[in-house]
């Protein structure tokens, strides 16, 4: 027997595909559909949870969600420039959200747009500043631009909140070297 998918939606007509159920006979809620999703990227089917997300955003383009876990798949098949574009329109509709703004800053640095992805990490690192995570990028992305004198006090910031991290102090001293040597 073969798998066919089923319909999705926000139970308004608007449907979109998801696997497992005969095509056209459940309307599937798009938190229903997002959920699905999201299970098939934690189980590695990637291209599946990528297929649901873009029929989600096919019916209903003003879903932040489905275009961050659009993102969020894209980064994880590797795609971090590809990635970025949903990922800014997850941040055009919620601005304000922590996760898509690291999701959208990590494509950014992947991608190698520093620029871009400083400008992300920065506005976390200003909204929750004792966000370790948040610092350590922000001070990378600095470093990445050759910034090294502006990268040592994030990259301190985030090695004084998780002394454990042995990475945040590596990057750190890397940017005190390369502060020093002007």
């Amino acid at each position: 027997m073969t798998q066919q998918s089923s319909a999705v939606g926000a139970g308004d007509g608007t449907k979109a595909e998801a696997p497992g159920v005969p095509a056209g006979k459940v309307a599937v809620p798009i938190a229903t559909a997002l959920e699905a999703a999201g299970k098939l990227y934690l189980s590695g089917r990637l291209a599946d949870a990528e297929r649901v997300c873009r029929q989600v955003i096919e019916r209903r383009p003003n879903v932040s969600d489905a275009y961050n876990l659009l993102g969020v798949v894209m980064s994880a098949q590797g795609d971090f420039a590809a990635a970025a574009v949903p990922l800014a329109r997850a941040r055009t509709l919620e601005p304000d959200k922590a996760s898509i703004r690291e999701a959208l800053g990590r494509a950014l640095f992947h991608s190698q747009r520093y620029r871009e992805a400083l400008e992300e990490f920065a506005a976390l690192a200003a909204a929750s500043p004792t966000d370790d995570y948040a610092q350590f990028c922000l001070g990378r992305a600095l470093q990445q631009l050759g910034r090294h004198r502006e990268a040592c006090g994030p990259l301190a910031i985030a090695a004084c909140l998780r002394p454990e991290r042995a990475e945040y102090r590596v990057y750190r001293d890397r940017a005190r070297e390369a502060a020093a040597r002007g």
